[in-house]
């Protein structure tokens, strides 16, 4: 996700955090309402399983009305 560069920012500015940003990042990707296709490539057989748990995950979701306050 994000050919890994989000997470060698995150690396830069914050070394100690250990947190597992992908998630995150498939699911605000997911929620967003004017997006029809989120293209995530994958390299390997966990990674698809992982993304497809992700996208089943409906209560991952986020409210972009909330954060828009729209």
């Amino acid at each position: 996700l994000t050919s890994g560069r989000f997470q060698k920012w995150i690396s830069l500015v914050r070394p100690d955090d250990n947190y597992d940003y992908n998630e995150a990042l498939l699911q605000f990707n997911l929620s967003c309402p004017v997006l029809d296709v989120s293209i995530v490539g994958m390299r390997t057989v966990d990674e698809v399983v992982q993304n497809v748990k992700i996208c089943n995950n409906l209560d991952g979701r986020v409210d972009f009305a909330k954060i828009y306050n729209e």
